[in-house]
């Protein structure tokens, strides 16, 4: 699932706006930029990935649920 999260990022390439941004400021500045960028897109990707993870569990209990009824 994780891997899938990350190729959808990629193909559609989600993050090139912000990689472009961070890329347009002072090259001194750059890296203490990128750090924070990817930390917060870090914590984005995160958070999909265990939503995802959390609807198809919900999902698989409810179907265990009406297959034991």
């Amino acid at each position: 699932v994780f891997f899938t999260i990350v190729a959808v990022i990629h193909d559609q390439a989600l993050f090139e706006p912000v990689i472009d941004w961070v890329l347009a400021q002072p090259a001194d500045a750059q890296p203490a930029i990128m750090y924070l960028a990817n930390g917060i897109l870090s914590s984005i990707s995160d958070n999909v990935f265990l939503k995802i993870l959390e609807t198809v569990g919900v999902t698989l209990a409810t179907l265990q649920r009406f297959s034991h009824e």
